[in-house]
């Protein structure tokens, strides 16, 4: 397959890269913790593995700290900064 260049090419690629979001905001404190720990040791998998690469330099307190502020957040406000983020990228 051809890649596709221009508007349709940037349409694509935010298509692929919503599907692979993950939404961490508002999920329980104990199942982001074992997941973002799980990503650093290497026990739990993403699709393309960027969030085992992410996590790799985070210390245990920068998890703790992570965990804390995802769980704090809705799933409003998750989604309303992947779009800010989004339009500046």
């Amino acid at each position: 397959m051809t890649p596709h260049r221009g508007p349709v090419a940037d349409l694509e690629r935010h298509d692929e890269r919503q599907q692979q979001t993950a939404w961490l905001a508002g999920q329980d404190s104990d199942y982001l913790l074992k997941l973002l720990r799980g990503f650093k040791v290497k026990t739990a998998f993403d699709l393309d593995g960027t969030m085992a690469v992410a996590s790799q330099p985070l210390s245990d307190e920068d998890i703790q700290n992570l965990v804390q502020f995802l769980a704090s957040l809705s799933p409003e406000q998750e989604m309303s900064a992947s779009a800010t983020s989004r339009r500046s990228g």
